[in-house]
Protein backbone atom coordinates (compact mmCIF):
# COMPACT_ATOMS: atom_id res chain seq x y z
CA UNK A 1 0.00 0.00 0.00
CA UNK A 2 2.66 2.25 0.73
CA UNK A 3 4.40 1.94 -2.72
CA UNK A 4 1.15 2.85 -4.36
CA UNK A 5 0.52 5.97 -2.05
CA UNK A 6 4.43 6.56 -3.51
CA UNK A 7 3.17 6.36 -7.12
CA UNK A 8 -0.23 8.06 -6.50
CA UNK A 9 2.04 11.09 -5.26
CA UNK A 10 4.65 11.25 -8.23
CA UNK A 11 2.02 10.68 -10.79
CA UNK A 12 -0.17 13.57 -9.12
CA UNK A 13 -3.12 10.46 -8.77
CA UNK A 14 -5.69 9.71 -6.28
CA UNK A 15 -4.82 6.78 -4.18
CA UNK A 16 -7.27 4.37 -4.87
CA UNK A 17 -9.22 2.13 -2.88
CA UNK A 18 -7.65 -1.25 -1.29
CA UNK A 19 -10.31 -3.31 -3.50
CA UNK A 20 -9.10 -1.43 -6.48
CA UNK A 21 -5.52 -2.13 -5.59
CA UNK A 22 -6.19 -5.44 -5.79
CA UNK A 23 -7.31 -5.16 -9.79
CA UNK A 24 -4.11 -3.15 -10.38
CA UNK A 25 -1.61 -5.34 -8.81
CA UNK A 26 -3.44 -8.17 -10.81
CA UNK A 27 -3.28 -5.78 -14.61
CA UNK A 28 -0.45 -7.53 -15.28
CA UNK A 29 -1.69 -11.35 -14.94
CA UNK A 30 -4.28 -11.04 -17.73
CA UNK A 31 -3.24 -14.07 -19.79
CA UNK A 32 -5.16 -12.51 -22.91
CA UNK A 33 -2.60 -9.62 -23.04
CA UNK A 34 0.76 -10.02 -25.10
CA UNK A 35 3.52 -10.98 -22.49
CA UNK A 36 5.21 -7.90 -23.67
CA UNK A 37 2.29 -5.51 -22.44
CA UNK A 38 1.93 -7.74 -19.13
CA UNK A 39 5.69 -7.06 -18.58
CA UNK A 40 6.02 -3.37 -19.10
CA UNK A 41 2.98 -3.55 -16.86
CA UNK A 42 4.62 -5.15 -14.27
CA UNK A 43 7.50 -2.67 -14.54
CA UNK A 44 5.24 0.39 -14.71
CA UNK A 45 2.83 -0.23 -11.71
CA UNK A 46 5.70 -1.06 -9.76
CA UNK A 47 7.90 1.80 -10.57
CA UNK A 48 10.38 0.06 -12.24
CA UNK A 49 11.01 1.61 -16.05
CA UNK A 50 14.12 3.30 -16.91
CA UNK A 51 12.94 6.40 -17.64
CA UNK A 52 15.86 8.70 -18.80
CA UNK A 53 16.76 10.49 -15.40
CA UNK A 54 17.07 6.85 -13.54
CA UNK A 55 19.43 5.43 -16.58
CA UNK A 56 21.51 8.83 -16.58
CA UNK A 57 21.82 7.84 -12.43
CA UNK A 58 23.69 5.01 -12.93
CA UNK A 59 24.97 5.53 -16.67
CA UNK A 60 27.55 8.74 -16.92
CA UNK A 61 26.99 10.89 -19.87
CA UNK A 62 23.92 9.70 -20.46
CA UNK A 63 21.02 12.33 -22.54
CA UNK A 64 18.27 12.42 -19.77
CA UNK A 65 15.97 14.49 -21.47
CA UNK A 66 12.43 13.72 -22.40
CA UNK A 67 12.58 11.73 -25.24
CA UNK A 68 9.53 13.37 -26.83
CA UNK A 69 10.26 17.11 -26.60
CA UNK A 70 13.66 16.11 -27.49
CA UNK A 71 12.60 14.48 -30.67
CA UNK A 72 9.99 17.32 -31.45
CA UNK A 73 12.54 19.75 -30.58
CA UNK A 74 11.45 21.70 -27.49
CA UNK A 75 14.20 22.28 -26.73
CA UNK A 76 15.60 22.94 -23.67
CA UNK A 77 13.90 19.70 -23.23
CA UNK A 78 12.85 18.50 -19.40
CA UNK A 79 14.30 15.51 -17.37
CA UNK A 80 12.89 12.47 -18.78
CA UNK A 81 10.77 11.36 -15.04
CA UNK A 82 7.82 8.69 -14.87
CA UNK A 83 5.48 11.87 -14.48
CA UNK A 84 7.22 13.72 -17.22
CA UNK A 85 7.42 10.83 -19.83
CA UNK A 86 3.24 9.71 -19.00
CA UNK A 87 1.58 12.98 -17.73
CA UNK A 88 3.74 16.22 -18.38
CA UNK A 89 5.28 16.12 -21.51
CA UNK A 90 3.44 18.16 -23.88
CA UNK A 91 3.17 16.30 -26.85
CA UNK A 92 2.73 12.76 -24.68
CA UNK A 93 -0.24 14.64 -23.05
CA UNK A 94 -1.92 16.17 -25.97
CA UNK A 95 -1.95 13.07 -27.51
CA UNK A 96 -3.48 11.36 -24.34
CA UNK A 97 -5.96 14.04 -23.90
CA UNK A 98 -7.47 13.87 -27.11
CA UNK A 99 -7.62 9.81 -27.31
CA UNK A 100 -9.62 10.17 -23.77
CA UNK A 101 -11.96 12.96 -25.20
CA UNK A 102 -12.76 11.07 -27.99
CA UNK A 103 -12.85 7.27 -27.16
CA UNK A 104 -14.82 8.41 -23.47
CA UNK A 105 -16.85 10.23 -21.22
CA UNK A 106 -14.83 10.68 -18.27
CA UNK A 107 -14.70 13.76 -16.34
CA UNK A 108 -10.82 14.50 -15.11
CA UNK A 109 -9.66 11.30 -16.89
CA UNK A 110 -6.67 12.56 -17.96
CA UNK A 111 -6.07 12.88 -14.40
CA UNK A 112 -6.81 8.74 -13.33
CA UNK A 113 -5.76 6.78 -16.55
CA UNK A 114 -3.18 5.90 -14.06
CA UNK A 115 -4.80 3.94 -11.90
CA UNK A 116 -7.40 2.84 -14.79
CA UNK A 117 -10.40 4.25 -12.81
CA UNK A 118 -13.81 5.86 -13.57
CA UNK A 119 -14.70 7.09 -10.35
CA UNK A 120 -14.29 5.38 -6.43
CA UNK A 121 -18.37 4.73 -6.90
CA UNK A 122 -18.10 2.39 -9.95
CA UNK A 123 -17.49 -1.16 -9.75
CA UNK A 124 -14.10 -1.77 -11.22
CA UNK A 125 -14.14 -1.61 -14.74
CA UNK A 126 -11.56 -3.79 -16.78
CA UNK A 127 -12.26 -2.50 -19.77
CA UNK A 128 -11.47 1.01 -19.23
CA UNK A 129 -8.60 -0.42 -17.37
CA UNK A 130 -7.13 -2.49 -20.34
CA UNK A 131 -8.29 0.41 -22.58
CA UNK A 132 -5.78 2.78 -20.34
CA UNK A 133 -2.86 -0.11 -19.31
CA UNK A 134 -3.02 0.07 -23.56
CA UNK A 135 -2.59 3.67 -24.03
CA UNK A 136 0.49 3.97 -21.82
CA UNK A 137 2.08 0.41 -23.50
CA UNK A 138 2.04 2.32 -26.46
CA UNK A 139 3.91 5.63 -25.13
CA UNK A 140 6.35 3.67 -23.86
CA UNK A 141 6.99 1.57 -26.90
CA UNK A 142 6.98 4.68 -29.02
CA UNK A 143 9.54 6.21 -26.56
CA UNK A 144 12.03 3.25 -27.03
CA UNK A 145 11.32 3.52 -30.65
CA UNK A 146 12.41 7.12 -30.83
CA UNK A 147 15.28 6.33 -28.21
CA UNK A 148 16.65 3.56 -31.38
CA UNK A 149 16.36 6.21 -33.46
CA UNK A 150 18.09 9.03 -32.08
CA UNK A 151 21.46 9.86 -33.69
Amino acid sequence: MEQMKTFAKITDSPVPSNARLKHIYSSWTKSFLPNKMRAFLFKFYNNLLGTGNRVAHFVGDFDASCTFCTAGLLLPSSIESFSQIFLHCPFVHSIVLAIITKYTAIENAERNYFFGTVSENERWNSTISVFFDTIKYVIWQAKLDKKKSRP
